[in-house]
Parts: structure tokens; sequence; C-alpha cells
């Protein structure tokens, strides 16, 4: 996919919604704590979060809420979904939302190839799908891309993961995390 320049403006955020995804997360076995982080770097650059719901990791239920979130936000972020076990569906959820096929990403693939070398499986390589026509966006300072699709971030559940991921989001919006315009962005944008 070719390299586009990031200097396209964005429409400036007003409203933000998170879709929270993760069968566990509603069963109580894992608590959850991407929320908390996500509202404070919205506020800190100026994004009312108004709402936010939590879903089974199932096609259907993810498309439905991704269609009513994405259309009645400025911006929306999923947390959850994006790994490379069966349950994994955000990314089917997200494409079927927006009408679109599922693809593997060529540069994901190589990556994931290069991380995990001989070891790379097709559980692996499920990484590296993605909503036909997303972009990929990383920073200097985080090289592993972040999934957007239009006005919608596929973030990792995985709170640690999720935390260092987050600086792309602000970034993008072309702001720091105080809510100060940033001077030039640094992100590899690809289509």
């Amino acid at each position: 996919m070719p390299l586009v320049s990031p200097n396209a403006p964005l429409p400036p955020p007003r409203t933000a919604a998170a879709l929270i995804i993760g069968n566990e997360l509603l069963s109580g076995e894992v608590q959850e704590a991407n929320v908390y982080v996500l509202a404070r770097m919205l506020r800190g650059v100026g994004v009312e979060l108004r709402r936010v719901v939590m879903i089974l990791d199932a096609v259907d239920d993810i498309a439905r809420e991704v269609a009513m979130l994405a259309g009645s936000h400025d911006w929306l972020v999923t947390s959850g979904g994006v790994g490379p076990t069966h349950d994994d569906v955000t990314v089917s959820g997200v494409a079927k939302a927006f009408g679109v096929r599922v693809v593997e990403d060529p540069m994901l693939a190589d990556l994931l190839r290069k991380h995990y070398k001989e070891h790379c499986t097709d559980n692996h390589l499920r990484m590296a799908l993605v909503p036909e026509g997303a972009t990929l966006e990383s920073t200097d300072e985080v090289r592993w891309p972040t999934i957007r699709f239009q006005n919608t971030w596929l973030m990792p559940g995985v709170p640690e993961v999720f935390r260092m991921k987050l600086p792309v989001v602000a970034l993008r919006l072309g702001l720091t995390p105080t809510g100060a315009m940033h001077s030039e962005l640094r992100i590899k944008q690809i289509e």
C-alpha cells in the first residue's frame, strides 16, 4: 500500500464514544482498565467522551454498535478484539458496519512474520487483518501500527498496549496530551 501524506486535515473532533469489546469483561474474568485512560486523554485534548458501550465478542453486535456510535460521534475508539484468537472479531465487525471487506494488510503481515520469525502462525497473521481501505498509523515512538477506518480507531484491549498506542490517536488529532496543537505531525499513514 502506498505511503500517504499525514498532512491531510481531519475534522477537529469535539465528541467521542468508546466501544469496549470482550466476553471476558462482561463475565467478570478481567477488569476493564482502558476507559479511564481514554477519558483522561480525550479530556486533556478537549474532546468530550459522551458514551461508553461494553459488548460481547459478536460480529453483528459490534457492527450495529460501530455503525451507531461512529455515525453519532466525531470519533469512535474501540478497545479489544484485535488479537490472534478466534474470538477477536472486532475487525470483522467494523468492516461489516462500514460495508467493506476484511483484507490482509501486506505490511502488517510482513511485520508479524519478522517479529515472530519461524514461530509465526496463522493465528498471529490474524493480527494483519484490517477493514479494506483502513489507514495504519504510527509514530516514531509507537512504531507498531494502529488501525483507523474513517473515524473509528481499532485499539487493542490489553491495557499496557492500549496505553502505549493512545498517543498515536492524540497526535493524529494534531494535539499533544496537554491539549495544545502539535506543531509537526510525525505519523506514517498508509492507505
